[in-house]
């Protein structure tokens, strides 16, 4: 700081009998200059002066001069002090940094998870939304971050949900690349349908089979003798109890293409459909974000993926998923989830749209890294699982 040196010197240094510095100097006085008053018109405005106004008309041998120093230190407190009570205030914790409050090993710290619009965004308090009455009427962003917790949760999490009216995001680590799992499967349904849509294949058009099926979750692969089936019904058999043989199906009627085109029409930023589920002998990655995961559902819900009755099917074949451990499972009477789950060892996801009537909400979380023993050992289950389902319960209470 400029005059720093001068200023400490002018502090500290004991004044003579006439002016600042030693008594014991030569007689007469010992003052630098005559004014009483701070020339704030010189080159060095301010309260503080710089080394070269010594000497110069302006800077006074005056008792006011120990209480100008004061009070410009004093102005400079002053205003660290308030900063530092407005950042604490109006910038909450999580949110300077893409709203990822994670420890070293990338866990959340228990408590209120951070969030953000994006990786780099830097967001303040949503300003939620104003009564009729001219209240402030808190937001479902604001809610869901005041219940947000990941208390012991054995792995590594992402999350993004918000309300489809207000579109503010709460995303935790929501960027963070996992494997897919099943959760794939809806971005492969809004593709297939949109080949509907396109009139490259018909929703009741017959699709074959092949002989060899793969196994995982599903039942073609105990129906032999099930040689073909509708379109219709391998997307109610992906989704509704998430049948490896029937999406491999819908991939082969559809084609990698256009399932890629379709991730990129919806805003998916690092979603990869690259190999057929379940084939040891396939090549490439299925992978996404929880972001993605939103993004894809938040189109469907919207109508923006889809044309009305094909939403409409997609959101009634949702509404029909079997697996309801995680997003429903807390869920009271009346609410509804539209939801598809993915599950590896090790892993849980659970996507889906919240709300009573029609969706409301949606909500992606991916769970991976699990070290508990039921979650690296079997596929159903977990304290992720447990985590999950509290979070589906929050995102309803916030629609309130």
């Amino acid at each position: 700081m400029p005059g720093l040196p001068l200023w400490l010197f002018l502090l500290f240094w004991p004044p003579g009998r006439d002016g600042w510095g030693p008594g014991s100097a030569e007689p007469g006085p010992r003052c630098w200059c005559r004014s009483s008053q701070i020339d704030w018109s010189g080159p060095f405005p301010g309260p503080f002066p710089g080394p070269d106004m010594i000497g110069q008309p302006g800077l006074a041998c005056s008792r006011n001069l120990r209480m100008m120093v004061f009070n410009g230190w004093a102005i400079m407190v002053a205003n660290l002090a308030l900063f530092a009570v407005l950042f604490i205030v109006l910038i909450r914790p999580g949110q300077l940094m893409g709203g990822d409050t994670l420890d070293r090993h990338g866990r959340f710290f228990s408590g209120t998870a951070a969030s953000s619009v994006g990786t780099a965004a830097r967001r303040f308090p949503s300003p939620g939304r104003i009564s009729p009455d001219g209240r402030r009427v808190m937001g479902f962003a604001e809610r869901l971050r005041a219940e947000l917790a990941f208390d012991g949760l054995p792995g590594r999490a992402g999350f993004a949900a918000w309300d489809l009216d207000e579109q503010e995001p709460v995303l935790v680590d929501a960027e963070r690349v996992v494997h897919a799992a099943s959760t794939i499967k809806v971005l492969i349904m809004i593709a297939a349908l949109r080949a509907v849509q396109d009139g490259r294949i018909e929703l009741d058009e017959y699709v074959e089979l092949p002989a060899e099926r793969v196994g995982g979750f599903g039942i073609l692969r105990e129906l032999p003798s099930v040689t073909r089936i509708s379109l219709r019904d391998l997307i109610t058999l992906m989704i509704v109890i998430s049948d490896n043989a029937a999406t491999n199906a819908v991939i082969d009627a559809v084609g990698f293409e256009a399932i890629r085109d379709c991730s990129a029409d919806l805003g998916c930023t690092a979603t990869r459909v690259e190999r057929r589920l379940m084939d040891p002998n396939a090549h490439g990655r299925n992978e996404t974000t929880a972001l993605d995961q939103a993004r894809v559902l938040d189109a469907l819900a919207r109508g923006a993926a889809l044309p009305p009755e094909l939403t409409e099917h997609a959101l009634e074949v949702l509404s029909k998923q079997q697996v309801r451990d995680r997003l429903p499972a807390l869920l009271p009477d009346g609410a509804q989830c539209w939801n598809k789950t993915g599950e590896l060892l090790g892993l849980r996801h659970d996507v889906g749209l919240i709300g009573a009537d029609r969706p409301r909400a949606v909500v992606a979380v991916l769970v991976d890294e699990l070290t508990d023993e039921r979650s690296r050992t079997g596929y159903r289950g977990g304290p992720a699982c447990d985590a999950i389902a509290a979070l589906g319960a929050a995102a309803y209470r916030a629609l309130a």
